[in-house]
Protein backbone atom coordinates (compact mmCIF):
# COMPACT_ATOMS: atom_id res chain seq x y z
CA UNK A 1 0.00 0.00 0.00
CA UNK A 2 1.35 3.28 -0.90
CA UNK A 3 1.03 6.57 1.21
CA UNK A 4 -1.62 7.83 -0.65
CA UNK A 5 -3.22 4.63 -0.02
CA UNK A 6 -2.98 5.15 3.28
CA UNK A 7 -4.25 8.15 3.61
CA UNK A 8 -7.05 7.80 1.90
CA UNK A 9 -8.02 5.35 3.90
CA UNK A 10 -7.35 6.88 7.30
CA UNK A 11 -8.49 10.21 6.02
CA UNK A 12 -11.60 9.38 4.10
CA UNK A 13 -10.46 11.36 0.87
CA UNK A 14 -10.03 14.95 1.57
CA UNK A 15 -7.80 15.87 -0.75
CA UNK A 16 -7.44 18.40 -3.83
CA UNK A 17 -6.89 17.28 -7.28
CA UNK A 18 -3.92 18.81 -7.06
CA UNK A 19 -3.18 16.81 -4.64
CA UNK A 20 -3.84 13.73 -5.86
CA UNK A 21 -1.79 14.50 -8.87
CA UNK A 22 1.47 16.14 -6.88
CA UNK A 23 1.60 12.31 -5.03
CA UNK A 24 1.27 10.50 -8.26
CA UNK A 25 4.19 12.54 -9.69
CA UNK A 26 1.92 13.93 -12.58
CA UNK A 27 2.33 17.59 -13.89
CA UNK A 28 -0.90 19.54 -14.87
CA UNK A 29 0.33 22.60 -15.86
CA UNK A 30 3.25 22.75 -18.56
CA UNK A 31 6.35 25.03 -17.50
CA UNK A 32 6.59 28.49 -19.07
CA UNK A 33 9.67 27.82 -21.48
CA UNK A 34 7.74 24.64 -22.57
CA UNK A 35 4.88 26.56 -23.52
CA UNK A 36 7.02 29.38 -24.91
CA UNK A 37 8.59 27.35 -27.38
CA UNK A 38 5.15 26.04 -28.45
CA UNK A 39 3.69 29.39 -29.38
CA UNK A 40 6.62 29.70 -31.51
CA UNK A 41 5.56 27.50 -34.55
CA UNK A 42 3.33 29.13 -36.90
CA UNK A 43 -0.24 28.66 -37.14
CA UNK A 44 0.08 26.70 -40.63
CA UNK A 45 2.03 23.96 -41.49
CA UNK A 46 4.22 25.41 -44.26
CA UNK A 47 4.31 21.94 -47.37
CA UNK A 48 7.78 23.10 -48.61
CA UNK A 49 9.71 22.57 -45.23
CA UNK A 50 9.03 19.26 -45.86
CA UNK A 51 10.47 18.99 -49.71
CA UNK A 52 10.63 14.80 -49.09
CA UNK A 53 7.21 14.03 -47.88
CA UNK A 54 4.52 12.37 -49.88
CA UNK A 55 1.76 14.31 -50.36
CA UNK A 56 -1.27 12.36 -50.16
CA UNK A 57 -4.66 12.91 -51.76
CA UNK A 58 -6.80 9.65 -50.69
CA UNK A 59 -10.23 10.17 -49.35
CA UNK A 60 -9.12 9.84 -45.31
CA UNK A 61 -11.32 9.93 -43.04
CA UNK A 62 -11.12 10.35 -39.25
CA UNK A 63 -14.05 8.41 -36.81
CA UNK A 64 -13.71 9.96 -33.34
CA UNK A 65 -16.42 10.58 -30.53
CA UNK A 66 -17.93 14.27 -31.11
CA UNK A 67 -16.01 15.62 -27.93
CA UNK A 68 -12.49 14.25 -29.30
CA UNK A 69 -9.60 16.48 -28.61
CA UNK A 70 -6.95 15.00 -29.92
CA UNK A 71 -7.13 13.23 -33.14
CA UNK A 72 -4.44 11.12 -34.81
CA UNK A 73 -5.55 8.66 -36.82
CA UNK A 74 -7.31 8.56 -40.40
CA UNK A 75 -8.59 5.81 -42.33
CA UNK A 76 -8.49 5.43 -46.21
CA UNK A 77 -9.30 2.65 -49.04
CA UNK A 78 -9.36 1.55 -52.25
CA UNK A 79 -9.92 -1.63 -54.47
CA UNK A 80 -7.38 -2.34 -56.65
CA UNK A 81 -7.77 -4.21 -60.52
CA UNK A 82 -6.35 -7.61 -59.05
CA UNK A 83 -9.48 -7.79 -56.45
CA UNK A 84 -7.63 -6.34 -53.45
CA UNK A 85 -7.88 -3.73 -51.06
CA UNK A 86 -5.21 -0.96 -50.21
CA UNK A 87 -5.83 -0.06 -46.62
CA UNK A 88 -4.10 3.10 -45.19
CA UNK A 89 -3.88 3.79 -42.02
CA UNK A 90 -2.69 7.33 -41.23
CA UNK A 91 -1.09 8.79 -38.39
CA UNK A 92 0.04 11.80 -36.71
CA UNK A 93 3.61 12.55 -36.95
CA UNK A 94 4.27 14.78 -33.70
CA UNK A 95 8.07 14.04 -34.02
CA UNK A 96 8.62 15.11 -37.59
CA UNK A 97 7.24 18.45 -36.70
CA UNK A 98 9.63 19.09 -33.65
CA UNK A 99 13.57 18.77 -33.03
CA UNK A 100 14.82 15.81 -31.86
CA UNK A 101 16.10 18.02 -29.31
CA UNK A 102 13.24 19.45 -28.53
CA UNK A 103 11.85 19.81 -24.98
CA UNK A 104 8.25 19.99 -25.80
CA UNK A 105 9.43 16.27 -26.91
CA UNK A 106 10.87 15.44 -23.89
CA UNK A 107 8.13 16.68 -21.54
CA UNK A 108 5.87 14.38 -23.59
CA UNK A 109 7.80 11.20 -23.13
CA UNK A 110 8.54 12.51 -19.45
CA UNK A 111 4.31 12.66 -19.10
CA UNK A 112 3.99 9.32 -20.74
CA UNK A 113 0.11 9.96 -22.05
CA UNK A 114 -2.34 12.37 -22.18
CA UNK A 115 -5.10 11.95 -19.27
CA UNK A 116 -8.98 12.09 -19.39
CA UNK A 117 -10.54 12.81 -16.43
CA UNK A 118 -12.97 15.78 -16.03
CA UNK A 119 -10.14 17.85 -17.16
CA UNK A 120 -7.68 16.82 -19.81
CA UNK A 121 -3.96 16.58 -18.71
CA UNK A 122 -2.36 16.92 -21.81
CA UNK A 123 1.02 15.11 -23.05
CA UNK A 124 1.50 17.41 -25.46
CA UNK A 125 0.76 21.57 -24.60
CA UNK A 126 -2.94 22.02 -26.07
CA UNK A 127 -1.66 25.24 -28.92
CA UNK A 128 -0.13 21.80 -30.56
CA UNK A 129 -1.97 19.12 -29.39
CA UNK A 130 -5.38 20.48 -30.39
CA UNK A 131 -4.24 22.43 -33.39
CA UNK A 132 -0.71 21.83 -35.17
CA UNK A 133 -0.67 17.98 -34.70
CA UNK A 134 -4.48 17.27 -34.38
CA UNK A 135 -6.12 16.11 -37.57
CA UNK A 136 -8.08 18.69 -39.03
CA UNK A 137 -10.15 18.72 -41.74
CA UNK A 138 -8.97 20.00 -44.77
CA UNK A 139 -5.46 21.55 -43.02
CA UNK A 140 -2.29 19.87 -44.41
CA UNK A 141 -0.60 17.47 -41.67
CA UNK A 142 2.30 15.71 -40.91
CA UNK A 143 1.63 12.10 -41.05
CA UNK A 144 3.41 8.14 -41.01
CA UNK A 145 1.53 6.44 -43.24
CA UNK A 146 1.13 2.85 -42.96
CA UNK A 147 -0.30 1.19 -46.30
CA UNK A 148 -1.24 -2.78 -46.39
CA UNK A 149 -2.53 -4.41 -49.85
CA UNK A 150 -5.25 -7.27 -47.96
CA UNK A 151 -6.82 -10.05 -50.10
CA UNK A 152 -10.27 -10.71 -50.54
CA UNK A 153 -9.61 -13.69 -47.70
CA UNK A 154 -7.65 -11.98 -45.71
CA UNK A 155 -3.88 -12.38 -46.35
CA UNK A 156 -1.60 -9.14 -46.26
CA UNK A 157 -0.17 -9.29 -49.72
CA UNK A 158 2.41 -6.35 -49.39
CA UNK A 159 2.76 -3.36 -47.62
CA UNK A 160 4.77 0.18 -47.05
CA UNK A 161 4.93 2.85 -44.19
CA UNK A 162 5.37 5.92 -46.09
CA UNK A 163 6.50 10.17 -44.21
CA UNK A 164 3.25 11.61 -45.85
CA UNK A 165 1.67 15.06 -45.51
CA UNK A 166 -2.15 14.49 -45.83
CA UNK A 167 -5.57 16.25 -45.48
CA UNK A 168 -8.53 14.62 -43.66
CA UNK A 169 -12.10 14.64 -43.09
CA UNK A 170 -13.14 14.81 -39.88
CA UNK A 171 -16.22 12.32 -38.79
CA UNK A 172 -17.96 10.98 -35.22
CA UNK A 173 -18.64 7.02 -34.61
CA UNK A 174 -22.30 8.28 -34.85
CA UNK A 175 -22.25 9.51 -38.37
CA UNK A 176 -20.15 7.17 -39.55
CA UNK A 177 -23.06 3.68 -38.18
CA UNK A 178 -25.71 6.32 -39.67
CA UNK A 179 -24.46 6.46 -43.25
CA UNK A 180 -23.18 2.45 -43.07
CA UNK A 181 -27.07 1.69 -41.62
CA UNK A 182 -29.01 3.92 -44.37
CA UNK A 183 -26.62 2.79 -47.37
CA UNK A 184 -26.61 6.86 -48.47
CA UNK A 185 -24.45 9.76 -47.97
CA UNK A 186 -24.65 13.44 -49.84
CA UNK A 187 -20.64 12.10 -50.81
CA UNK A 188 -20.32 8.82 -52.78
CA UNK A 189 -16.55 9.15 -51.69
CA UNK A 190 -17.18 9.28 -48.45
CA UNK A 191 -19.89 6.47 -48.59
CA UNK A 192 -17.86 4.21 -50.80
CA UNK A 193 -14.48 4.88 -48.29
CA UNK A 194 -16.96 3.76 -45.83
CA UNK A 195 -18.44 0.30 -47.21
CA UNK A 196 -15.18 -0.34 -48.51
CA UNK A 197 -13.33 0.10 -44.70
CA UNK A 198 -16.01 -1.65 -43.17
CA UNK A 199 -15.43 -4.64 -45.96
CA UNK A 200 -12.17 -4.86 -45.37
CA UNK A 201 -12.15 -4.78 -41.24
CA UNK A 202 -14.59 -7.00 -41.32
CA UNK A 203 -11.92 -9.23 -43.63
CA UNK A 204 -9.35 -8.59 -41.07
CA UNK A 205 -10.89 -9.11 -37.74
CA UNK A 206 -10.84 -12.70 -38.49
CA UNK A 207 -6.90 -12.59 -38.93
CA UNK A 208 -6.45 -11.97 -34.85
CA UNK A 209 -8.67 -13.36 -31.96
CA UNK A 210 -9.28 -11.10 -29.34
CA UNK A 211 -9.74 -13.17 -25.65
CA UNK A 212 -12.92 -12.97 -24.54
CA UNK A 213 -11.95 -11.94 -21.27
CA UNK A 214 -9.22 -9.58 -22.49
CA UNK A 215 -11.87 -7.71 -24.18
CA UNK A 216 -14.34 -7.91 -21.62
CA UNK A 217 -11.41 -6.18 -18.65
CA UNK A 218 -10.48 -3.85 -21.76
CA UNK A 219 -13.32 -2.48 -22.34
CA UNK A 220 -14.30 -1.97 -18.77
CA UNK A 221 -11.20 -0.32 -17.13
CA UNK A 222 -10.28 3.15 -16.97
CA UNK A 223 -7.42 3.73 -19.49
CA UNK A 224 -5.87 7.07 -19.72
CA UNK A 225 -5.53 8.12 -22.94
CA UNK A 226 -8.78 6.76 -24.06
CA UNK A 227 -7.34 4.38 -26.48
CA UNK A 228 -9.33 1.43 -25.36
CA UNK A 229 -12.69 1.02 -27.93
CA UNK A 230 -16.03 0.85 -26.00
CA UNK A 231 -18.47 -0.08 -28.46
CA UNK A 232 -19.44 -2.76 -30.33
CA UNK A 233 -20.58 -0.43 -33.11
CA UNK A 234 -19.86 -0.40 -36.96
CA UNK A 235 -17.51 2.63 -36.70
CA UNK A 236 -15.73 0.92 -33.78
CA UNK A 237 -15.05 -2.52 -35.54
CA UNK A 238 -13.44 0.01 -38.19
CA UNK A 239 -11.55 1.78 -36.10
CA UNK A 240 -10.09 -1.01 -33.54
CA UNK A 241 -9.37 -3.19 -35.90
CA UNK A 242 -7.67 -1.27 -38.38
CA UNK A 243 -5.05 0.25 -35.32
CA UNK A 244 -4.49 -3.24 -34.48
CA UNK A 245 -3.47 -4.71 -37.69
CA UNK A 246 -1.36 -1.41 -38.45
CA UNK A 247 0.49 -2.03 -35.05
CA UNK A 248 0.78 -5.79 -35.69
CA UNK A 249 2.67 -4.97 -38.85
CA UNK A 250 5.19 -2.82 -37.73
CA UNK A 251 6.14 -4.85 -35.03
CA UNK A 252 5.75 -7.67 -37.42
CA UNK A 253 8.36 -6.13 -39.46
CA UNK A 254 10.86 -5.52 -37.10
CA UNK A 255 10.34 -9.17 -36.01
CA UNK A 256 10.59 -10.28 -39.80
CA UNK A 257 13.99 -8.08 -40.01
CA UNK A 258 15.95 -8.83 -36.67
CA UNK A 259 15.12 -5.14 -35.34
CA UNK A 260 14.99 -3.31 -32.18
CA UNK A 261 11.25 -2.85 -31.27
CA UNK A 262 9.09 -2.05 -27.76
CA UNK A 263 6.62 -4.46 -28.38
CA UNK A 264 3.67 -4.38 -26.18
CA UNK A 265 3.40 -8.24 -24.94
CA UNK A 266 0.94 -9.89 -22.98
CA UNK A 267 2.16 -13.02 -21.99
CA UNK A 268 0.04 -15.51 -19.56
CA UNK A 269 1.52 -18.35 -16.73
CA UNK A 270 -0.44 -22.26 -17.44
CA UNK A 271 -1.53 -21.45 -13.80
CA UNK A 272 -3.67 -18.29 -14.59
CA UNK A 273 -5.13 -20.14 -17.94
CA UNK A 274 -6.19 -22.92 -15.79
CA UNK A 275 -7.79 -20.27 -13.40
CA UNK A 276 -9.21 -18.47 -16.22
CA UNK A 277 -10.65 -21.25 -17.74
CA UNK A 278 -12.93 -21.99 -14.78
CA UNK A 279 -13.63 -18.08 -14.53
CA UNK A 280 -14.71 -17.85 -18.55
CA UNK A 281 -17.18 -20.51 -16.68
CA UNK A 282 -18.61 -18.23 -14.30
CA UNK A 283 -18.98 -15.56 -16.99
CA UNK A 284 -21.32 -17.34 -19.09
CA UNK A 285 -23.41 -18.66 -15.66
CA UNK A 286 -26.84 -18.16 -15.22
CA UNK A 287 -26.19 -16.66 -11.71
CA UNK A 288 -26.06 -13.02 -11.56
CA UNK A 289 -23.62 -13.25 -8.63
CA UNK A 290 -21.09 -15.36 -10.71
CA UNK A 291 -21.14 -13.35 -12.79
CA UNK A 292 -20.31 -10.37 -10.84
CA UNK A 293 -17.98 -12.37 -8.74
CA UNK A 294 -15.78 -13.38 -11.84
CA UNK A 295 -15.77 -9.99 -13.10
CA UNK A 296 -14.30 -8.16 -10.05
CA UNK A 297 -11.81 -11.10 -9.99
CA UNK A 298 -10.65 -10.07 -13.46
CA UNK A 299 -10.61 -6.40 -12.86
CA UNK A 300 -8.45 -7.02 -10.04
CA UNK A 301 -6.26 -9.86 -11.08
CA UNK A 302 -5.61 -10.10 -14.92
CA UNK A 303 -2.16 -9.46 -16.26
CA UNK A 304 -1.54 -5.94 -17.52
CA UNK A 305 0.19 -5.77 -20.85
CA UNK A 306 3.62 -4.18 -20.35
CA UNK A 307 5.97 -3.16 -22.94
CA UNK A 308 9.20 -5.04 -23.49
CA UNK A 309 12.08 -5.41 -26.59
CA UNK A 310 11.44 -8.59 -26.18
CA UNK A 311 9.53 -10.95 -29.32
CA UNK A 312 6.74 -12.41 -27.28
CA UNK A 313 3.05 -12.95 -27.85
CA UNK A 314 -0.09 -10.67 -26.88
CA UNK A 315 -2.14 -13.48 -25.43
CA UNK A 316 -5.20 -10.83 -25.50
CA UNK A 317 -5.18 -10.10 -29.05
CA UNK A 318 -4.13 -13.05 -29.80
CA UNK A 319 -1.11 -12.12 -32.03
CA UNK A 320 2.71 -13.31 -31.85
CA UNK A 321 3.71 -9.84 -31.95
CA UNK A 322 2.24 -6.48 -31.14
CA UNK A 323 3.28 -2.33 -30.35
CA UNK A 324 2.06 0.90 -30.49
CA UNK A 325 2.18 3.44 -33.03
CA UNK A 326 -1.20 4.54 -33.59
CA UNK A 327 -2.15 6.67 -31.04
CA UNK A 328 1.33 9.60 -30.88
CA UNK A 329 -0.74 12.96 -29.28
CA UNK A 330 -2.48 10.64 -26.29
CA UNK A 331 0.92 7.97 -26.02
CA UNK A 332 4.25 8.66 -25.55
CA UNK A 333 5.50 5.35 -26.44
CA UNK A 334 3.92 6.06 -30.16
CA UNK A 335 6.08 8.48 -30.62
CA UNK A 336 9.39 6.80 -29.45
CA UNK A 337 8.76 3.82 -31.72
CA UNK A 338 8.19 6.29 -34.50
CA UNK A 339 11.74 8.60 -33.33
CA UNK A 340 14.15 5.45 -32.61
CA UNK A 341 12.42 2.85 -34.15
CA UNK A 342 10.78 3.64 -37.42
CA UNK A 343 12.93 6.50 -38.32
CA UNK A 344 16.06 4.62 -37.76
CA UNK A 345 15.85 1.58 -39.24
CA UNK A 346 12.75 1.60 -41.99
CA UNK A 347 13.00 5.49 -43.32
CA UNK A 348 16.80 5.49 -43.00
CA UNK A 349 19.40 3.31 -42.12
CA UNK A 350 21.56 2.87 -39.54
CA UNK A 351 25.12 0.96 -38.77
CA UNK A 352 25.55 -1.87 -36.62
CA UNK A 353 26.55 -0.27 -33.72
CA UNK A 354 24.28 2.56 -33.55
CA UNK A 355 21.32 0.12 -33.27
CA UNK A 356 23.15 -1.38 -30.54
CA UNK A 357 23.01 1.53 -28.70
CA UNK A 358 19.33 2.56 -29.68
CA UNK A 359 18.16 -1.02 -28.17
CA UNK A 360 19.71 -0.07 -25.19
CA UNK A 361 17.92 3.00 -25.30
CA UNK A 362 14.69 0.90 -25.67
CA UNK A 363 15.28 -1.33 -22.86
CA UNK A 364 15.20 1.77 -20.41
CA UNK A 365 12.40 3.21 -21.94
CA UNK A 366 10.35 0.31 -21.27
CA UNK A 367 11.14 -0.30 -17.65
CA UNK A 368 10.46 3.54 -16.82
CA UNK A 369 6.87 3.36 -19.61
CA UNK A 370 6.45 0.32 -17.02
CA UNK A 371 6.65 1.91 -13.86
CA UNK A 372 4.97 5.34 -14.91
CA UNK A 373 2.22 3.70 -16.23
CA UNK A 374 1.20 1.58 -13.21
CA UNK A 375 1.84 4.92 -11.41
CA UNK A 376 -1.23 6.14 -13.98
CA UNK A 377 -3.06 3.70 -12.99
CA UNK A 378 -3.32 3.83 -9.64
CA UNK A 379 -4.01 7.79 -10.04
CA UNK A 380 -6.90 6.70 -12.36
CA UNK A 381 -8.43 4.17 -9.94
CA UNK A 382 -9.71 7.03 -7.70
CA UNK A 383 -11.09 8.29 -10.49
CA UNK A 384 -14.68 8.23 -9.27
CA UNK A 385 -13.50 10.65 -6.05
CA UNK A 386 -11.26 13.00 -7.93
CA UNK A 387 -14.47 15.56 -9.32
CA UNK A 388 -15.59 15.95 -6.13
CA UNK A 389 -12.46 18.04 -5.49
CA UNK A 390 -12.30 19.78 -8.78
CA UNK A 391 -13.35 23.55 -7.75
CA UNK A 392 -11.22 22.59 -4.72
CA UNK A 393 -7.90 25.07 -4.49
Amino acid sequence: MNLLEERLREEKHDFTFSEVCYMHDIKIKFDEGILSEARKYPKEIKISRFPDRKQVFDYIVTIDSENAEEIDDGLSIEKLENGCYRLGVHIADPTSLLPKNSIILDEAFKRTTSIYLGNTIYMYPEILAKDKMNLISGKPRLATSYYLEISPDGKIENYEFLETIIYVHNMTYQEVNNILKKGTCKSKKCLNTLIGLSEVTSILSKKFSMDEVYQLVNRTKSNPSQTNIISKSDASKIVETSMVIANYMVAYHMMKHHLPCINRIHVMNQDFLKKLSQIKENLHSKEVEQVKSAIRFLESFYPEAIYSTEKKEHYGLGLPIYTHVTAPLRRGIDNIMKLYVLDPFYFHKVSDQEAYKIEEILKRVCIYYNERNEIIQSFMDYQKEIPKVLTKS
